[in-house]
């Protein structure tokens, strides 16, 4: 059944969308069809293209199909899946389609292979690369001469760009996460990024944005949960206190927003970016749904697409890296990930890519890195240092200082009001430590009497 519908949609391309029928056509062939009406269906059309010299459209080809069987099926292929996007339908029908010729190319170059010279295949190889590399996208590149207001939209369109909710480091780094682009978290173990990201997912979440949260290390309901304290802006705690009523008013936030957030579970060290891209393709065929951004939690629990038994960590996250931003430019897209420090990172206010772990691939690959700082003190007062340690937007080694909620998975800007608390604890503990003198000197002084 699946054959036969992905036959009616090639069919119903042919006439309903001219662009993807001029990529169809020198592929085309009847062979292809397992259901005998489209072979006929076909085999007319490419008469009529021959004949005529130029596309048929659908009533020629109607008039000279002489079954009214056929003519029917004809009138269901152009019917079928018109009211479904046409973006979620090009990867499904492409798949479809080129199994279909690689499995009737290698028919024929197996069948009386015995008999033949081995260089009777060099011309199928060369027929199997040519349909490896079938593609729906008709695009060939920019012509800058020709581009201005391509380009003038591109420096002035905002919403290919995910804030991150925090101004200065939207500022530093273009305006925040990038379509088609790369960013990477580095810090050490236990020092947040996975906070980070929750937070940066939230803050996009809120603006509008879709958002994809893909996670390899927390389960999709800890990771929800996360989510759920940061949007309801309550602690842990007070969320562990909700009864059932109040829990639910809590996605109040949310009711009416008609863009999405969706978590994905995978186990560690099972998924790679082909297990996402399939992903996409689900959520977009099930649930309508394209994300702007996408979270992944994190590359150095993810799988390349191929392993080879000689990589060694150095070759997996430089491919893992590169597989990743293949990934957002192939779904216009900005993917922000993260990896952990090596020893070196640990315990300092500033890191940076000296610090990094076992790969230098992947600051090759990221088009933004942030370094994520944070000392013991710095830690008592929830406080990290971000640093651009790559940024092809601006300056690199920008030290933006940034405040961290822990109980409420937060990470923001420092406030006016902060800074009057900050004061204010910083003169409270200079009065004690004032009244913790004047009394030990009170008391030296009654000892001396």
């Amino acid at each position: 059944m699946e054959l036969t519908d992905r036959s009616r949609e090639i069919i119903g391309l042919l006439f309903n969308e001219e662009n993807l029928r001029d990529k169809i056509y020198p592929f085309l062939s009847e062979r292809y069809f397992v259901e005998p009406m489209h072979g006929e269906i076909v085999r007319e059309y490419l008469a009529l293209k021959e004949k005529a010299n130029k596309f048929p459209t659908a009533s020629d080809l109607r008039y000279a199909l002489k079954d009214d069987k056929v003519k029917e099926e004809f009138d269901a292929c152009v019917r079928e899946h018109k009211d479904v996007d046409l973006e979620i339908r090009k990867d499904y029908v492409k798949e479809w389609f080129k199994g279909r010729m690689i499995i009737d190319t290698l028919g024929e170059m197996t069948d009386g292979l015995e008999e033949k010279s081995p260089d009777f295949i060099l011309p199928y190889l060369d027929k199997l690369r040519d349909i490896c590399s079938f593609d729906f996208d008709n695009s060939i590149g920019l012509e800058f001469s020709e581009s201005a207001e391509r380009m003038f939209g591109y420096l002035h369109e905002n919403s290919k760009v995910v804030q991150t909710g925090i101004s200065t480091l939207d500022k530093e780094i273009g305006g925040g996460w990038h379509e088609k682009t790369l960013s990477l978290l580095i810090a050490p173990s236990n020092v947040g990024k996975t906070l980070c990201k929750c937070s940066f997912a939230v803050s996009a979440f809120l603006s509008g944005k879709n958002v994809l949260y893909i996670t390899m290390e927390m389960s999709e309901e800890e990771i929800s949960k996360r989510i759920y304290v940061n949007v309801a802006n309550i602690s842990m705690q007070e969320l562990m206190a909700l009864s059932k009523e109040e829990f639910k008013a809590g996605y109040k936030a949310i009711i009416g927003k008609t863009n999405r957030l969706f978590v994905k579970e995978y186990p560690t060290a099972s998924a790679s970016a082909n297990t996402i891209r399939n992903l996409l393709k689900d959520l977009r065929m099930k649930q309508k749904f394209v994300p702007d951004v996408i979270f992944v939690d994190y590359i150095g629990i993810m799988q390349p697409n191929r392993i080879s038994a000689g990589d060694n960590t150095n070759t997996k996250y430089k491919t893992i890296s590169e597989e990743l931003r293949g990934l957002a430019v192939e779904q216009k897209v900005a993917v922000v990930s993260s990896n952990q420090t090596n020893r070196g990172g640990y315990g300092k206010a500033e890191v940076d890519l000296t610090d990094t772990a076992d790969s230098i691939g992947q600051i090759m690959t990221a088009d933004v890195i942030l370094t994520i700082g944070q000392d013991n003190e710095m830690r008592d007062n929830g406080r990290y240092n971000f640093i651009t340690s790559k940024n092809r937007y601006n300056r690199r080694g920008k030290v933006i200082p940034l405040m961290v909620d822990f109980s409420r998975m937060k990470v923001y800007e420092e406030t006016d009001d902060d800074k009057i608390d900050k004061s204010l604890a910083t003169m409270k503990t200079i009065a004690k430590k004032t009244e913790a003198d004047n009394l030990e000197t009170t008391k030296k002084f009654a000892g001396l009497k």
